[in-house]
């Protein structure tokens, strides 16, 4: 668990390395905590977002049309983190990547999400677990205690369309 005044600081670089990203044409599709390191020493404050291994451009080259929304064969990405659509096997967008942010964000103040300890006899069946809990858990229920602003982040990520731009 982060004091609130860190989270406040990390929450709002998170948000800037992301929008970085977005505008290169790209989504994450795997934010997690893992994937922010701090500098140590004179910078230590400094964020950096890493692993862009599963990264994947959101326009088409050529035209530079928004990818369609697709169906997808699996799941790409962490669970746990991942977006209720990314588990319901949708292709992902930037709205996919602020969900994931927001579950990044309550996951450092509350030290734990509701599913994470959730368990199946597949990868699959506990997929289905975890979408079926993040889709009955209110955003405001989640961040309980904490400033309304992070609930209205992963509110924000619900609410996007496909190919709309986080604002």
């Amino acid at each position: 668990v982060l004091p609130l005044r860190t989270m406040l600081t990390f929450a709002c670089q998170m948000l800037d390395r992301l929008e970085a990203v977005h505008s290169m044409g790209f989504v994450h599709r795997d934010l997690k905590p893992a994937n922010f390191a701090v500098e140590r020493g004179r910078d230590w404050n400094m964020l950096y977002l890493l692993d862009f291994g599963l990264a994947k451009e959101f326009r088409v080259p050529e035209s530079q049309a928004h990818i369609p929304r697709t169906k997808v064969e699996r799941l790409i990405g962490t669970p746990v983190f991942a977006s209720t659509n990314a588990l319901l096997g949708w292709e992902q967008s930037r709205r996919d990547d602020i969900q994931s942010l927001g579950y990044v964000v309550a996951y450092l103040l509350r030290g734990n999400l509701p599913w994470q300890h959730l368990t199946g006899q597949s990868q699959e069946e506990r997929n289905r677990k975890i979408v079926a809990e993040k889709l009955h858990t209110n955003a405001s229920e989640l961040l309980v205690g904490h400033p309304e602003e992070f609930a209205i982040l992963l509110e924000h990520g619900f609410k996007l369309d496909f190919e709309e731009t986080p604002r």
